[in-house]
């Protein structure tokens, strides 16, 4: 029983404990959260959870839906000057962009993608539990009206996209195989996710295998459960945590949003915990180098963030389920 016990108390030791900080570029005292107000309801933003720089890098875009809410309400594509964000504000109003339409189906928005120009972009809704679709429309001075939806239950897994370089295809993470957690998709060690492409007229999928694929960008999948980002057919890059969402900074390098533990991020998702870690990190994608630009490992500042962008000595953060964004810059 003695052993019983004390393997017990070493295991809730693991399990909570935060994980070992890492030499950081950014301190929490470069660091702060601002607050988001939507600008319609006057209703604080919780749960921006994907965020994209606009070409002019003027604007930032972020998808939220604050999960926790009673009655799930629907949630909004944003925009938030980053001119502000630079300014030192410690609250901003946010320019509604899309909120859904006026159908019984709730617009719960997962991740999303900006084509390198600017002009179109497409969008993963989950408006139910164990289904998603995909609306992709143009982007005209801040505005956003889907024209295309993909739906059926081969996307109900959608999770984060990606155009190509010329917007011609969309390629799409689809983070395990069934609809509803099985156990093919919970064992550990899991790889029932895929890597689908949309041509513009049909859905294919040639990349599967994936062990929780999550975000996209520059060439490289997110497997989150792997802890790695990986190329389709190429090499992998193992990362200090479970990547999230992905975006490319002025540099080429891979920025990325990690979980440095798993678990914790679940509790803490479900409400078991009160914060998560947070870690952002800047990978050189030719030779693997890896930079760590932000750690809060006991997430007293921003917990669990899941999306970053980062350049001109400005990095910006968002959190499936904090509040605001996190902004932090570089000391004068």
């Amino acid at each position: 029983m003695a052993v019983i016990s004390l393997a017990l108390a070493l295991a809730g030791i693991w399990v909570f404990a935060p994980p070992t900080e890492l030499p950081a570029e950014f301190s929490e005292a470069d660091c702060r959260r601002v607050s988001l107000a939507d600008d319609v309801t006057g209703n604080l933003i919780i749960g921006a959870e994907d965020i994209a720089l606009t070409p002019s890098e003027n604007e930032l875009l972020f998808t939220a839906h604050d999960r926790r809410a009673p009655d799930n309400p629907s949630g909004g594509l944003y925009a938030v000057s980053t001119f502000a964000l630079e300014a030192g504000e410690s609250a901003l109003t946010a320019t509604r962009i899309y909120a859904g339409e006026d159908t019984d189906r709730a617009f719960r928005p997962h991740g999303f993608a900006l084509s390198r120009d600017g002009s179109r972009l497409a969008l993963v809704n989950r408006p139910t539990s164990g289904s998603a679709e995909v609306l992709i429309g143009p982007v005209e001075n801040l505005s956003w009206a889907p024209e295309e939806r993909l739906a059926g239950e081969r996307l109900c897994r959608a999770n984060d996209l990606s155009f190509t370089a010329d917007a011609a295809e969309l390629y799409i993470t689809l983070d395990r195989a069934d609809c509803a957690p099985s156990a093919q998709d919970l064992i550990p060690g899991a790889a029932s996710g895929r890597l689908a492409r949309f041509d513009g007229t049909a859905l294919t999928e040639p990349v599967l295998g994936l062990s929780f694929p999550n975000g996209l960008a520059g060439g490289y999948v997110a497997e989150t459960r792997a802890m790695q980002i990986s190329q389709p057919g190429g090499g992998a890059i193992r990362l200090p945590g479970g990547p999230d969402n992905l975006s490319v900074d002025q540099d080429g390098w891979i920025v990325a949003a990690v979980h440095p533990k798993l678990l914790q991020l679940w509790l803490y998702r479900s409400g078991w915990r009160q914060t998560a870690p947070s870690r952002i990190v800047r990978v050189d994608p030719e030779d693997g180098e890896i930079r760590v630009l932000f750690d809060d490992t006991a997430g007293r500042l921003f917990s669990g963030a899941t999306s970053a962008i980062y350049g001109n000595g400005l990095l910006v953060a968002g959190s499936a389920y904090d509040e605001g964004l996190l902004v932090c810059q570089e000391p004068f």
